[in-house]
């Protein structure tokens, strides 16, 4: 659900979601912003909603059904934001009113991607699985100038660690039963 960063999202494309082992998903080729055309199951469909939000919901829909039926699952949501050129819904721009036009897009994005992630993680509480599910949260990239890298050398674009080497928080509560944190490098 969300960003296919791997080949096209035709149903026909030997590495469509359907092509490399989905059974369902609400994909884009690259990143999208608000009211996305977005590919679902190979058919183009007009969403509407701000972008990661849609993107969840598709997800929750799948999540609720595999739960309903009793059935394991995996969803993958990669999200659309933040990304260039940024385009944050006023509710979330306003929240950053103080800052310039183009870091209230910025900031107003990852305000979005927070509030989706939250309504992912309340959901799947609510339909009593959180124990036994595993939450997996990363980037795909290092920062962009405006984030931060944590002092490693590159960033987005760069093979340098500060470009491949990203934060990961796991949460699995019947597994992991309190808050730990590794330094250790792991891919």
């Amino acid at each position: 659900f969300g960003k296919w960063h791997v080949g096209s999202v035709r149903a026909e494309s030997p590495v469509s979601p359907s092509n490399s082992g989905f059974d369902q998903w609400l994909s884009s080729p690259n990143f999208f912003e608000n009211d996305p055309l977005l590919s679902r199951n190979g058919k183009v469909i007009q969403c509407r909603g701000e972008g990661s939000q849609v993107t969840v919901d598709s997800a929750i829909e799948f999540i609720r059904s595999a739960t309903k039926r009793r059935q394991p699952f995996l969803a993958v949501v990669w999200f659309g934001s933040p990304h260039a050129p940024h385009q944050a819904i006023e509710s979330d721009r306003r929240l950053y009113s103080n800052q310039p036009e183009k870091l209230q897009h910025f900031y107003g994005e990852i305000t979005a991607m927070d509030r989706a992630i939250g309504n992912l993680r309340k959901e799947i509480r609510g339909l009593g699985i959180s124990g036994n599910t595993l939450l997996w949260y990363n980037s795909d990239n290092g920062a962009i100038p405006v984030g931060s890298t944590g002092g490693l050398s590159g960033g987005k674009s760069t093979l340098d660690v500060g470009g491949i080497r990203v934060p990961a928080i796991i949460e699995w509560p019947n597994r992991i039963r309190r808050p730990r944190m590794s330094h250790i490098p792991c891919g």
